[in-house]
């Protein structure tokens, strides 16, 4: 079954991306998942023809910002509540 640009990544796919974009090379990536360098390679080129991507770098870049990895350290912006008038007013009185 060939690949297809737009088709979602399978579960293995997402695992090889999050190990790339923590910077593993291909050789390590193999090593930690028992699978040979060959197999990471196609699973690669897969990923790379499902996402539209050129590079590894583009990779992480994309899994970042769609949320299938997450970046330690890097919480998500807290949410600020609204300050009513009164006390925006007295903020800039002070």
């Amino acid at each position: 079954m060939a690949t297809e640009p737009g088709e979602e990544l399978t579960e293995r796919e997402l695992e090889i991306t999050a190990l790339v974009t923590e910077g593993l090379t291909n050789r390590e990536i193999a090593a930690r998942l028992f699978l040979s360098h060959n197999t990471i390679k196609v699973h690669l080129r897969n990923i790379f023809t499902k996402t539209g991507v050129a590079s590894r770098t583009e990779l992480s870049m994309l899994a970042v910002q769609e949320g299938w990895v997450a970046i330690p350290g890097l919480a998500e912006p807290a949410a600020i509540p609204p300050m009513d008038s009164s006390a925006l007013a007295s903020t800039l009185d002070d």
